[in-house]
């Protein structure tokens, strides 16, 4: 009977190409079909979720499969328990790496936030069922941090700064990471209602089974955002903005790309419910995210998109 491959090699392999696969994404996504960016952010983040730094640094250094001892986790804290605490810092630098690893390419592909979950999520997934070690992994606890601090940075200090002070009044590291997830939620929870996180735009509607509240709100609400999802907005008025942004802040000269800059065209709707609008540009790869964001937040604030998702889509001329 044929022994399976050794699933330290077989992730030491793994690493530098998929380092290579993540520079190459970068490089030739952006400006591709939304359904291709889509498809290599969440393969390729899983993939990197499932490079589990545990199982490799115990295996390496001390011979040993981690996930024979304490918890039988591949996480820091099983790490710190086995092998000590030099190694459990490196694998809790690796893990939280991994994760906004994954959202910063996909911050860079797409400049989707929407994409940035669904990396963040997909490395989670790989840390927790790595398909290198038989889908036997760890809690996902630090990944999820490296992703929220990326996406979110002041519910991720909360809940590092809970985790901090919980594990070490208590000496109980579970006991923390559970305080942690808490106080995180709970702090993404209150400043997602508060509206400083302008660009999920979700609209939020407080109602109660129990006394029958909120649910006259709750259908103007789904009925606004009907409304919202298929608004058409004129190629003139699109062309005026588009106009005026660009005279407040032209697209930023990109130095990888020989000190280039972005020239948009026109812009016009292509599309309904998403509302979808076509950006003609001599190179697509020239917008970063952060200039397609500032296009968006004009379009909202000019026409009143105030609760539903927007595509924006950039073609060559």
């Amino acid at each position: 009977m044929k022994s399976l491959p050794n699933p330290l090699l077989i992730q030491a392999a793994a690493i530098p190409l998929l380092i290579a696969a993540v520079i190459l994404a970068i490089a030739y996504l952006p400006g591709r079909p939304a359904g291709w960016q889509y498809a290599a952010v969440i393969a390729l983040s899983y993939l990197l979720g499932s490079l589990s730094w545990g199982y490799l640094l115990l295996r390496w250094r001390m011979g040993v499969d981690v996930r024979g001892y304490g918890s039988g986790r591949t996480g820091m804290s099983n790490v710190l328990r086995t092998g000590g605490g030099r190694l459990a810092a490196v694998v809790l630098a690796l893990d939280i790496g991994k994760g906004a690893a994954a959202v910063i390419m996909a911050r860079e592909i797409t400049g989707s936030s929407a994409a940035e979950v669904s990396a963040a999520l997909a490395a989670l997934a790989g840390h927790n069922w790595p398909v290198f070690l038989g889908f036997r992994g760890g809690r996902g606890i630090l990944t999820a941090l490296g992703g929220l601090s990326m996406m979110t940075p002041v519910p991720a200090i909360v809940a590092t700064a809970t985790f901090l002070a919980t594990a070490f009044g208590s000496r109980y590291i579970s006991l923390g990471s559970l305080i942690g997830v808490l106080a995180g939620a709970a702090t993404l929870s209150a400043l997602a209602l508060a509206g400083w996180y302008s660009d999920t735009y979700v609209p939020v509607c407080f109602t109660s089974a129990l006394r029958g509240q909120g649910i006259g709100g709750l259908m103007d609400a789904a009925m606004a955002l009907w409304d919202e999802r298929r608004r058409l907005v004129g190629s003139r008025d699109l062309q005026l903005l588009l106009a005026d942004a660009l005279s407040e802040h032209n697209p930023p000269l990109v130095k990888r790309n020989r000190g280039q800059r972005a020239r948009i065209n026109r812009v016009r709707q292509v599309g309904i419910n998403p509302p979808t609008f076509l950006f003609t540009v001599n190179n697509p790869k020239l917008i970063h995210y952060t200039y397609k964001r500032y296009l968006e937040n004009r379009i909202r604030d000019a026409f009143g998109f105030d609760r539903t998702h927007l595509r924006l889509v950039f073609r060559p001329v």
